[in-house]
C-alpha cells in the first residue's frame, strides 16, 4: 500500500538524497510476490492492465515518473493523491517487496479491484493519468505541481546534462 510508514533502508532515496547506503533492504516476501505475479498475469491476460511497474527501485515516486514518458517520446501527466502517516518519504520512496504501480482505464477500475481481491493482493487507488502536469497531493495538500515538460527536463535529460558537464 502507498500509505503508512515504510522502511527506507538501503534504498535509492537514501543513496541519492542523503548519500547514505546504510540500513537493511526490505526482507523478501515470496508468497506475496507470487500472488502479485499471478495477479499481474491475470490482469494482462484479461486485457485490463494498461501498464505495470514494480516499485523495487525508487519506490512509487520513481515508478510514477518513469510511467509518464513512453519509449515513443510521448508524455502523459499524472496526479498522485496519497494519505500517509508522519513521513512522506516512506510512502513515496520505499522499495518494499511485492508492490507494483498499475494503470487501468476508469471503466476497468472495478474489474482490477475484483481481480486483486481474488488473488489476495491489496490494491489502493493512488491517482489518475492525463493532462500536462505532474501533481503530488499528500494528505489533501499539494506538494508538487510541475509541467510534464519540466519533469522530463529533470528526469529524462539528467544523464545527458551530467555527461555534458566538464569533469563528468
Amino acid at each position: 500500500s502507498a500509505g503508512g510508514e515504510a522502511p527506507l533502508g538501503a534504498s535509492e532515496y537514501l543513496k541519492v538524497v542523503h548519500r547514505r547506503t546504510d540500513g537493511r533492504p526490505p526482507a523478501p516476501a515470496l508468497e506475496a510476490e507470487a500472488r502479485l505475479g499471478a495477479f499481474l498475469r491475470a490482469g494482462a491476460a484479461a486485457g485490463i492492465l494498461r501498464s505495470a511497474k514494480d516499485l523495487s527501485e525508487g519506490g512509487l515516486f520513481q515508478a510514477a515518473v518513469e510511467g509518464m514518458f513512453a519509449p515513443d517520446g510521448s508524455r502523459l501527466g499524472l496526479a498522485l493523491a496519497l494519505e500517509v502517516g508522519s513521513r512522506i518519504e516512506g510512502a513515496l520512496f520505499a522499495e518494499s517487496p511485492a508492490r507494483a504501480l498499475v494503470s487501468v482505464t476508469p471503466e476497468d477500475r472495478e474489474a482490477l479491484h475484483a481481480l486483486a481481491e481474488k488473488h489476495e493482493v491489496p490494491a489502493q487507488f493512488v491517482g489518475m493519468t492525463g493532462g500536462d502536469r505532474f501533481r503530488v497531493i499528500v494528505n489533501r495538500r499539494g506538494v508538487i505541481d510541475l509541467p510534464v515538460d519540466a519533469v522530463w527536463d529533470a528526469f529524462g535529460r539528467g544523464l545527458e546534462r551530467a555527461l555534458a558537464e566538464p569533469g563528468a
